[in-house]
């Protein structure tokens, strides 16, 4: 089986005091990307003075500030030719930390389940490392986009294994770049937090699989979610 090329993308968005650490966790995973790129929008910051540093001005895409996450992939892509039917792509938010095997790990998934075409990691607080996020993303009995943890549920294991979801947030994403442009890839017209879903369910009725994989992990300070209050960093942790 041929070696998967894998483009990775981290969309900034002043997200300077995660950015260091995502981008460093980016560069020590055990399973490094085979191309990157950097999107920043609009930020003022220093985020893309980091994006610069670590990825080279070559690797930078400057947006303007109200470009939406979707519209960044979609114009990182526009630079990055395919590299065929086995390339991924990986999506990473700015403030979203992947543990160093988290590659590695959605990839042998993808590997055992040739029909998935998005997996996602498990996400865990980005200051409390122990608590869930999110395991897979589904659909309430009102609309609403679930995740169908208890407030504040600790990491225990109970939930690990590699499941059929509905969906899984972007931050993490990796799915396969034919399958991507197959579906027309992020709406950017859609409301923030439902983007993920709308994909997910477009794939799914394409006939491809959407997986949650526990044993790859991220941390995810959701800064998007508070409306723009940043909360503080923190060095990350292994689990």
């Amino acid at each position: 089986m041929a070696r998967p090329y894998v483009t990775a993308i981290v969309v900034a968005h002043d997200g300077g005091r995660w950015l260091g650490e995502t981008l460093q966790a980016l560069a020590g995973q055990s399973r490094r990307p085979d191309r990157v790129a950097g999107v920043d929008n609009g930020s003022r910051d220093g985020s893309a003075d980091l994006l610069v540093q670590t990825l080279g001005r070559g690797n930078l895409i400057s947006l303007p500030r109200s470009t939406g996450f979707g519209e960044s992939v979609a114009a990182a892509l526009e630079r990055s030719p395919s590299a065929g039917p086995d390339e991924w792509i990986w999506l990473l938010h700015d403030d979203c930390a992947p543990d160093r095997r988290a590659l590695e790990a959605l990839l042998v998934a993808a590997q055992h389940h040739p029909k998935a075409a998005v997996l996602g990691p498990k996400l865990r607080d980005w200051l409390d490392r122990r608590r869930l996020l999110e395991v897979g993303v589904t659909v309430g009995r009102t609309g609403r986009r679930d995740t169908g943890l208890e407030p504040r549920e600790f990491d225990q294991g109970q939930h690990d294994g590699t499941h059929d979801v509905l969906s899984v947030s972007t931050a993490g994403m990796l799915i396969r770049r034919d399958v991507w442009e197959q579906v027309g890839g992020l709406d950017p017209f859609f409301p923030l937090f439902r983007d993920d879903l709308d994909l997910c369910w477009r794939v799914r009725n394409a006939g491809h699989q959407v997986l949650n994989v526990t044993s790859a992990v991220a941390w995810h300070a959701e800064a998007a979610a508070h409306h723009g209050q940043r909360r503080p960093s923190t060095q990350a942790r292994q689990a």
